[in-house]
């Protein structure tokens, strides 16, 4: 897993990055703490792509929009790459395209995976459904929280 902090440099003095919290980013999660001016959306969004690329090992080529930067002051990039087994393999042809909502004004359609399998760990409430996918080694999972409100 590998960790990018990007500031702005333009943030006035109230917005600041202090030099202690970006030291604590450092030290605690091993992160690169970067200034950008993030006027320059197209750059910034591509020097993001670029380095999830590199760190998902070209798994992940693109994850960012310069509209999704226009207003940032910062952003906390995390780029992982786990390789592994599902416990319970995904069939291709069971795949079903779909809506995806990333906030709530933006959707956008999207390949799903689909799997049928008895026994899997998940859990809802009012609030959230929750599904935990294991790997085939099984103390590894993928968890998945799924707000019910967009």
């Amino acid at each position: 897993m590998s960790n990018y902090y990007y500031s702005s440099s333009q943030s006035s003095e109230k917005f600041a990055v202090r030099k202690s919290y970006g030291s604590a980013l450092i030290k605690r999660f091993t992160t690169k703490v970067k200034s950008f001016r993030f006027k320059e959306t197209r750059a910034i969004s591509e020097r993001i792509d670029s380095y999830v690329n590199r760190k998902t090992y070209g798994r992940i080529k693109h994850i960012h929009s310069p509209s999704n930067i226009k207003d940032a002051l910062s952003l906390l990039v995390s780029a992982a790459s786990f390789a592994s087994k599902w416990e319970y393999s995904f069939v291709k042809s069971l795949n079903t395209r779909g809506v995806f909502y990333s906030r709530e004004s933006f959707e956008r359609k999207v390949e799903y995976m689909n799997v049928v399998k008895e026994n899997r760990y998940y859990a809802e409430n009012e609030h959230m459904q929750v599904l935990s996918l294991r790997y085939s080694d099984t103390s590894y999972a993928l968890n998945i929280f799924l707000p019910k409100q967009k």
